[in-house]
């Protein structure tokens, strides 16, 4: 009597697809710039055919920081998010301009009370190519590190 029981034993192969609910294809890799709050340009370069949608953190100590985007400024939209709020040196604030969340220290939800902060409530995004990225804040220190993922439409 045989009372050993065989496993069935199978390969599959698949072949899957995942897709953005927005329509957009990203790049597997982020990449990252540093604005230091002094009032000097730096170079964001997206290389994807669609705007893409940074995570923002601003660190501290700081006070009222305001990132512009000037090249975007430069054709006449409306391209600055500020947080209207002093953070400390051990603090930063974390902005998901994709899922449009603000978090403080990246992992205490913070969403619906630090959003009333954001000055304007626009959405910040990054064009195609060259950014000209800037931090101001009224105490003249802090810093953003701004990083996306290259997004093709």
């Amino acid at each position: 009597e045989d009372s050993l029981v065989r496993p069935f034993v199978s390969e599959v192969l698949l072949d899957v697809q995942l897709l953005a609910r927005d329509g957009k294809d990203y790049a597997s890799t982020e990449t990252s710039v540093t604005v230091l709050a002094d009032g000097v340009d730096v170079d964001a370069v997206t290389y994807g055919t669609a705007s893409a949608e940074p995570v923002i953190r601003i660190y501290g100590p700081t006070l009222s920081p305001v990132l512009y985007n000037r090249t975007m400024e430069d054709s006449g939209t409306s391209a600055r998010l500020g947080l209207d709020l002093e953070l400390d040196a051990d603090q930063f604030v974390e902005i998901n301009t994709k899922d449009r969340s603000v978090q403080l220290n990246g992992w205490t939800d913070e969403s619906a009370s630090l959003r009333q902060y954001l000055t304007p409530r626009d959405w910040f995004f990054l064009n195609s190519y060259h950014n000209r990225l800037r931090l101001l804040s009224e105490s003249g220190q802090g810093y953003a590190v701004v990083t996306w993922r290259d997004s093709h439409s």
